[in-house]
């Protein structure tokens, strides 16, 4: 009983003063007092609340933008589409091929008036999720400093300026995505031209194609959330702040993307 004792001793002894002390179990501890404090779990079903609602008018938003910049007829939209049927699920896609035939093809008023209620459905979740980056930095909501009814209507109208231009500017998404796949193709058949010339050296694009977009994605997924940590909350926040989070953001995006 005894010799139990001391082994249970040496066993509690040793992770208070040996695991206990370890950086890394410090780190995993603070996260997750940090996680508990902050509500997040609250603030993750509010956000999904909200991309359930702003996801499909943010996806019409960003095709119409991109329609409209380069034309509805031209080879690279048809490019774009053919990346939101890939990207889409199958009952979803006539949806947005439909409606967005109607911007196009329909009434001046009636598509800036569809596009503008889209375009404020679509802003609700960054704007929710700039709430959320503030709580989590600390930074109490700016209409509580501002005085007067105009001034409060003014910071509304900000947010909502801001969140839209957010949504604009995930647009511009699209054409990363085109100019990746182009840069790729143009990757792919330098390397055919090179196997021609070198037949010993023979490399297979079958295989490399995936790798290939899988690297670019998750490029372009790091700098897109890196720049959202960066710019949502309503505080200054530095570079060295937020590349960590988006790295891990990023790597738990890819993996569930290969396991679903």
């Amino acid at each position: 009983m005894a010799h139990h004792w001391i082994n249970n001793s040496y066993m509690l002894d040793f992770l208070k003063h040996r695991v206990g002390q370890s950086p890394w179990v410090k780190l995993m501890g603070r996260t997750l007092l940090k996680w508990q404090q902050d509500e997040c779990l609250e603030m993750g079903a509010a956000l999904a609340y909200y991309a359930v609602f702003s996801l499909f008018p943010m996806i019409l938003v960003s095709l119409s933008i991109v329609g409209f910049l380069i034309g509805p007829n031209t080879v690279a939209y048809s490019a774009v589409l053919n990346f939101a049927r890939e990207a889409l699920p199958p009952d979803a896609f006539p949806i947005v091929e439909t409606t967005l035939m109607q911007f196009h093809t329909g009434s001046t008023s009636a598509s800036i008036i569809g596009f503008g209620i889209l375009l404020f459905t679509a802003s609700g979740f960054f704007g929710a999720l700039s709430r959320s980056f503030d709580k989590i930095w600390h930074v109490h909501p700016r209409h509580r400093y501002v005085n007067g009814v105009g001034a409060i209507a003014l910071n509304f109208i900000w947010q909502r300026v801001f969140a839209f231009l957010l949504v604009i500017g995930a647009s511009g998404l699209i054409f990363v995505s085109l100019l990746s796949n182009i840069a790729i193709d143009t990757t792919l058949r330098l390397l055919e031209s090179f196997n021609n010339r070198v037949p010993a050296m023979t490399i297979d694009q079958v295989q490399l194609l995936p790798w290939l977009r899988l690297g670019v994605s998750f490029v372009i997924l790091t700098l897109v959330v890196m720049v959202l940590y960066k710019i949502l909350p309503s505080t200054r926040v530095k570079w060295r702040d937020v590349w960590l989070g988006a790295l891990f953001t990023a790597i738990l995006w890819v993996l569930l993307q290969q396991l679903i």
